[in-house]
Formats: structure tokens, sequence, C-alpha cells
């Protein structure tokens, strides 16, 4: 069985207030997204129901007639959909922890039959737009995302992994929802060991508050120790098809990269080299400090150990101004710094900006063990005639980070369409 044939629907089911309605022999499509810029999961469905499907109540016919879905539940929002679909790598199960329907709209309807088509993201998205927050926070800032998530999103703590920061952080609520808020303490997060530069994202196993680095350096430790998380996690492209069962890891359309460096964007932000000026209000002074890439940033790398700057940047390309936060969370005179910016400002701006250095858009055959977060490596075949020294790309191919990621399901095929990204080029990292 390839990877790519259909996967089973081995559970589709729509609850509303006790009520139930199958429809797992009438789906048609299914799509299912991560990505790391979502602190939550998505999906549509579209079905085709032709009618007679469930029995409608009293108050929509008294006769209590057979109508479809759509009527019949009715379909009006914030209905639970359970799901399991399982491939030939892995299975996707929201069994225990539904999806919520956003929105259902008829995209077609004929005399005897209707396409319905489900937009649907998980629960907490509706608790965190429901239940804002105002109370005041203090303390470590992975101690606090943890709080949110356990007291106000209600997220179990099997299904949350927060990396432990080293920085904390006071502020308050100001009446956000609990996500809205952890995704604001991202670019303030410094890593126990690292760079600044924290990614905060749901995927089918749970909630994540990870650092870049950490991201990278647990991902890339696996590639190399792992063999069965290599044998999963490692694709090929070489342009040519063969039987189905080997074509399981190969990449099935032409990779396209659709970023690959953007040099004179990154000297006017200041990526390479910055001048950072902070301002103390309370003794009406100003503190510089010169952030440079080659000095200090990217201590966890997916390609080569570090960007050759040497005689390129001569002089910062960016001033960078920030306003130091004293006493305003603490009662009394307070001189020191709320979350010092000078610890993790210039850093973090550069870690998220030169991980973005190369974006590749590539399609797999499904592969349900793959998730926003991880790593994985990408064989890319060499361009020419001439392959004495190799047939893999050495500039090309190499470990990169699931940005975002679309497994796709139908009554034919099933794929992962994937954006991948790193920040240095090259298959060695700065570990080997």
């Amino acid at each position: 069985m390839s990877a790519s044939a259909s996967s089973k629907y081995a559970h589709l089911v729509i609850n509303k207030d006790g009520k139930t309605a199958n429809i797992q022999a009438k789906t048609i499509q299914f799509n299912y997204y991560e990505s790391l810029y979502s602190p939550i999961v998505t999906a549509t469905l579209s079905f085709i129901d032709s009618g007679g499907s469930i029995k409608a109540d009293k108050e929509q016919d008294s006769n209590e007639r057979l109508t479809n879905i759509h009527d019949g539940l009715p379909i009006t929002g914030l209905e639970d959909v359970e799901i399991k679909i399982e491939s030939k790598f892995g299975t996707l199960d929201f069994k225990k922890n539904p999806l919520k329907i956003n929105s259902a709209p008829i995209i077609s309807q004929e005399a005897n039959r209707q396409t319905v088509f489900l937009s649907m993201n998980s629960a907490p998205a509706v608790t965190n737009n429901d239940s804002p927050i105002a109370r005041k926070f203090k303390g470590s800032i992975s101690d606090t995302v943890t709080k949110i998530l356990t007291n106000d999103l209600k997220i179990t703590e099997n299904r949350i992994k927060v990396d432990k920061t080293r920085n904390s952080y006071a502020f308050v609520g100001r009446r956000r929802g609990g996500l809205d808020i952890i995704n604001d303490l991202c670019r303030r997060s410094i890593p126990v060991n690292g760079d600044a530069g924290y990614f905060f994202y749901e995927t089918q196993d749970g909630f994540n508050f990870r650092s870049i680095d950490k991201l990278i350096e647990e991902g890339t430790e696996k590639i190399k120790s792992d063999a069965s998380y290599k044998t999963s996690h490692t694709y090929f492209y070489d342009g040519v098809m063969s039987n189905s069962t080997e074509n399981d890891f190969k990449i099935l359309i032409e990779p396209r990269f659709t970023k690959d460096q953007d040099v004179l964007t990154a000297l006017k932000e200041g990526h390479y080299y910055s001048r950072n000026i902070f301002y103390d209000p309370r003794t009406q002074k100003k503190d510089e400090k010169t952030f440079k890439l080659e000095e200090g940033g990217l201590k966890q790398t997916l390609g080569k150990p570090k960007l050759s700057l040497k005689d390129r940047v001569n002089s910062y390309t960016k001033v960078n101004m920030h306003v130091l936060d004293i006493g305003s969370q603490e009662p009394g005179v307070d001189v020191n710094p709320n979350n010092d910016p000078r610890e993790w400002l210039a850093t973090s701006r550069a870690r998220y900006n030169l991980l973005h250095t190369q974006m590749m858009f590539i399609q797999v055959p499904c592969n349900l063990e793959l998730k926003a977060g991880e790593v994985i490596r990408c064989e890319i075949e060499f361009p020419g005639e001439k392959k004495e020294e190799g047939a893999v790309s050495q500039q090309q191919s190499g470990n990169y980070l699931i940005l975002h990621l679309c497994h796709s399901f139908n009554a034919q095929r099933s794929f992962t369409s994937m954006t991948v990204v790193r920040d240095t080029y090259g298959l060695h990292t700065n570990k080997g």
C-alpha cells in the first residue's frame, strides 16, 4: 500500500446536544493544518448529503421526518466534530479532543443533494475569545505560560510542552485571551540555553511553547541518533518515480523555493548588525548595546555553522530605540528593568528573521507522524550531468524546520504539504 493512497476515515461524527450525525461515508475532502504561527490547529471538511440522514426535531418539523444533517441537527456553529483518520504512517486522532465548527456554508445545492463545507478549529480558540484575562502576572515566563494554559484555557498537563525560560516578566492581562497573551510572550522569552525567541503553537499532540534553538537542537539530534525518526523524516527528490512503495519518502513535485535570502531587507532591518539604544526614565540616561551576528546569536543552526559576514558589513545598519520599564508593575521604587530588553530585543529579532532565510514548499505522500516544529532532512538531486562526487546537492540539501503543514485527504489520494525553513545553507550543522 502506498502512503499516497486514500486513507481510512475511521471515525467522523458531528455531535450537538447529545444528537449525533455520522459523516464518515459522506466526506469527500478533508484538510488539516498546523503552523508555528498559529496557537490553534484548524481543519476544513466537505461532505455531500442526499437527505434522509437524521430525524428533524418537532420544533423544525411536527412530523419529525428524516432530513439532511445541516438542517436536522441543525449545524449553527460550535458543534463538536470527532475525527480519526488512519494512514500508512500514523493516525490523526481528535476523538477525545474534538474540533469545533466555526462556520458551515452550503456551497452547492441541487434538488436531491447538497454539499456542505465545514470550517473547524480546536476548542481553546473559543475559550480564548469568551474568557478574557485581566489579572496581573509575575515571575518566570514559562511558569506564567503553564498557568494560563492549565488554569484559564483548561488544557490538561499531558497536552502541554513548555521549554523553561531563564527570564521573568511582570504584566497585566488587559482583558486579552490566553492564547493572545502567550503569543506576545514569545519574542520576550529567553531559554535556559540559547538565543531569545520562542514559538507558541498547537499540534495534534497538544500545545507547545518552544524555544527556536531547542527545536533545532532536538530535531537535529533525532535525525542523527534516532534511526526510526530519521527514516520517517527524510525525503528525497530526484525527479524519478518508481514503484509505489519506494515513493513513500519521495518529494512528489519539484521543491519550490519561495524565499532564498533577501540581503538588502536583512541589512535595512539590522539582522546582521544593529545599534540598540535603551532609555532609563528614572535616571534619564541612555545605554547603548551593539548587536553583531558574528559575535552572538545563532548558537544553533540548521545548516553550516555560521554566516560569513567578515568585511561585508562594517557598520550597524539599523538603530532601535527602547524605553526601559522601570517600576510600572511594582509598588514603591524599583530600579530594576522589567524583563530587561537588553537581554533579548536584538537577538530575538535576528533569530526570527534569520530562521526564514530560506523557505521551501514541498509535497510528499501522507505522513501523519510529521508535525509543525519538527526537523526533517531533504536530500535534493544535484543538477547537471556530472555526479561523480555524489548525486545530492551539498547546498540545497540538509535539515529544515517544518513551519506550516497540511495533511490533505480525498477519496483517491492522501498527501502532506509543508513549508519548511532554515537559517543557513548546506548539509552540515554546527554540530557536525
